[in-house]
């Protein structure tokens, strides 16, 4: 696959997160990604570090790149081993 050759720029002042969860909420006009990492105060709670919001046409174009991303990931390095995945617990 060949990469596109896009020029960043202000990544230096891009705030940077990090992520151990992300809960996907959608409506008619759009979808939001809400990362997270666990919070020390609450077995089930998030402390939210990003919201990113987006139309439905780029939430699909994503999820394209990303499916096309980790199978190039696993043909190089080997398949991505994953727990079993549960609901999460939304307050």
């Amino acid at each position: 696959m060949a990469e596109s050759k896009i020029t960043h720029v202000g990544g230096e002042t891009a705030p940077r997160v990090s992520a151990e969860s992300v809960y996907i909420r959608h409506g008619l006009y759009g979808f939001a990604f809400v990362f997270g990492t666990n919070s020390e105060a609450a077995e089930n709670q998030i402390r939210v570090s990003a919201t990113v919001f987006c139309s439905p046409q780029h939430a699909k174009a994503m999820l394209s790149i990303l499916t096309n991303r980790i199978e190039a990931y696993e043909t190089t390095y080997g398949e991505i081993a994953t727990g079993p995945l549960q609901p999460p617990v939304v307050n």
